[in-house]
């Protein structure tokens, strides 16, 4: 009895393996992985609007305009919006009035 188990387990383990059904569902995994990635990819780096909000300070002489505030919309990416809304930012003199601008994205 015990002679004809062990040849049965032989016989199975020496079968030909059903390859197509095996690369099938390995196939339908490295495809969905692939599709996930890219759409994280794609998703992550996407262009969105952002705010870039300037401060614009008078200072030297009396009677100068208050502190303005001014925000202007910048699409893109926040790497390269940020980049494009801070070198906005500057300090200038004319006639004893120094004004200073400062942008920063929101």
């Amino acid at each position: 009895m015990f002679r004809i188990v062990a040849d049965l387990k032989i016989i199975y383990y020496l079968q030909p393996l059903n390859f197509t059904k095996l690369m099938k569902f390995r196939f339908s995994k490295v495809w969905m992985l692939t599709v996930t990635v890219l759409m994280v990819t794609v998703f992550s780096s996407c262009t969105q609007e952002y705010v870039c909000k300037c401060t614009i300070v008078y200072t030297g002489l009396p009677g100068l305009p208050d502190t303005l505030v001014k925000e202007y919309p910048v699409r893109d990416t926040k790497k390269k919006a940020k980049a494009v809304c801070e070198e906005n930012s500057s300090t200038s003199t004319s006639d004893k009035v120094t004004t200073t601008e400062t942008c920063e994205l929101y």
